[in-house]
C-alpha cells in the first residue's frame, strides 16, 4: 500500500486520504441538439475511462482500519435525454417546460 499526500483522522480507526495511484480520466463524449422554433431536444453520451470516484471505503485487515480515499473507477456511462416545449396560453402568459431523464452506469475496479 502506498502512502497518501494527505490523511484526515475522523476517529482512531477511520481516516480520509489521498490516493496518488490514480490514473487520469479519459471521456469520450457526443451531444446534439435538435430545435424546431421553440422547441428542443438534447441527447447526450458520455463514456470516461478510469473515472475517479471519491471517498471509496476499504477495509485494512491488517491494522482494523476503515479508510475512504478516491479510487478509479473502471467506466463511467452516461445516457440523457433533455426535451424543452414552449407553451403558450394567452398573449401574456408565456411557459417553457423542461425535463430531463437520465441512465447511469459504472463498474469499479477496487471492489472485484
Amino acid at each position: 500500500m502506498t502512502w497518501p499526500r494527505f490523511v484526515f483522522f475522523m476517529d482512531p480507526n477511520t481516516f480520509i486520504s489521498g490516493n496518488p495511484g490514480l490514473w487520469p480520466a479519459l471521456i469520450k463524449s457526443f451531444i446534439t441538439d435538435i430545435n424546431i422554433k421553440r422547441a428542443s431536444l438534447s441527447l447526450e453520451y458520455s463514456h470516461t475511462k478510469n473515472a475517479i470516484a471519491n471517498f471509496q471505503p476499504e477495509k485494512d485487515n491488517l491494522n482494523n482500519r476503515q479508510i475512504f480515499r478516491s479510487q478509479d473507477l473502471d467506466y463511467h456511462q452516461i445516457y440523457s435525454i433533455n426535451p424543452s416545449l414552449p407553451w403558450i396560453s394567452n398573449d401574456w402568459w408565456d411557459l417553457q417546460l423542461n425535463t430531463g431523464g437520465f441512465y447511469n452506469r459504472l463498474r469499479t475496479l477496487h471492489l472485484k
